[in-house]
């Protein structure tokens, strides 16, 4: 079981983006650390990571200053976990998001290799692979020893690199307390923010399944209308299942019925996404109605489509005439015959080789 406090309050320092030189870094953070020499901290991190250099030593200086309290809120990943370890007690808002992951660095390879310079960089990635297997390592070892997990379980949840839940991190041992504000928001995963996460390497795996990290769906009219002929269908078949089998052509009949709403929901649904009529209105009985500037919009469309559909009509025709005056005139003489029955004395793999040292 896990405990839930309540939490408002003012932060000494708040670490909320990048982790580096072009956001907080290290010499940032010893500077406000300086301030408080000898005093409690409260620290609130919402960052998705950033560079590993900071984050640890960040972290180790959190670890020196002593009397550190971290908060964690919103989408909290990579470097930004490895500062809150440094802490003396790390707690997590209910609605926020954890994630760890094995570390990674850019490779940046775009030439043509001939096989000892394909040979150099395979040793040379070689040697970056067991560099970041070192680095692994270490972190491992880091969260190993505020989780109390093993070694060998923590690499594997590095590996996975989803993100948890704070019921998850707390079951976990990532954080000691789950805290909630009635004022917090849950996370909402907006495609901007899978943008961010994609520009820092992060995966959006675990986060479907974490309903109290979502605001509830807004729906549109069209999946309004949607959901309604869908459950329309749903429930007839339904009742219709727990009657006799004598009353099978009634339920088949309901059925049909059913289908066919869904086919005429699907054309006005298209009709209104081609006009951009998301602002139509919805009535209480599941039944929509047009404004008279969505007619005319309509109008407008069928218009332009009548129009693009005349003139391509011209231009099939004029290329029909063409075909056809080309097929009168007297086809062009074959002076030799060509014999394409034998084989090439060379492989197709051996032309490609000769082609490419052209190229």
């Amino acid at each position: 079981m896990f405990q839930i406090f309540c939490f408002n309050m003012e932060y000494q320092i708040v670490i909320d983006d990048l982790i580096g030189d072009w956001g907080y870094s290290k010499q940032y953070v010893r500077w406000m650390l300086s301030h408080y020499k000898g005093r409690h901290i409260d620290l609130r991190i919402s960052s998705l990571g950033g560079d590993l250099d900071h984050g640890l030593d960040i972290m180790q200086q959190i670890s020196d200053h002593g009397d550190v309290t971290v908060y964690l809120t919103g989408f909290v990943a990579s470097a930004a976990t490895i500062i809150a370890m440094g802490a003396k007690t790390v707690k997590m808002s209910k609605y926020g998001m954890f994630l760890v992951h094995k570390c990674s660095n850019l490779i940046d390879v775009y030439a043509n290799y001939n096989a000892d310079q394909m040979q150099e960089l395979i040793t040379s990635l070689e040697r970056n692979r067991q560099e970041n297997a070192k680095i692994d390592l270490v972190i491992a070892q880091l969260y190993a020893k505020k989780t109390g997990k093993g070694i060998n379980e923590l690499m594997d949840i590095l590996k996975k690199g989803e993100w948890l839940t704070a019921k998850e991190a707390k079951e976990i041992g990532f954080i000691d307390e789950i805290v909630e504000d009635e004022k917090e928001n849950k996370q909402n995963l907006t495609p901007e923010l899978q943008k961010k996460f994609a520009a820092f390497g992060l995966t959006v795996e675990g986060l479907e399944k974490a309903e109290d990290s979502k605001e509830p769906e807004q729906k549109s009219i069209f999946r309004k209308i949607a959901e309604r002929v869908v459950s329309m269908g749903r429930n007839d078949r339904t009742e219709e299942k727990t009657e006799e089998a004598g009353e099978k052509k009634v339920e088949n009949a309901i059925i049909n019925e059913n289908q066919s709403k869904m086919i005429k929901i699907a054309c006005f649904l298209a009709v209104m996404a081609a006009i951009g009529a998301e602002k139509m209105s919805i009535n209480e009985d599941g039944s929509v109605f047009l404004t008279q500037e969505d007619l005319a919009k309509i109008d407008k469309e069928l218009s332009e489509s009548r129009s693009q559909l005349t003139a391509k009509e011209t231009k099939i025709k004029e290329l029909n005439e063409t075909i056809e005056k080309l097929k009168k005139l007297p086809a062009a003489e074959t002076k030799e015959n060509l014999d394409d029955t034998g084989k090439s004395e060379r492989t197709s793999e051996e032309m490609y080789q000769l082609a490419n040292r052209f190229m």
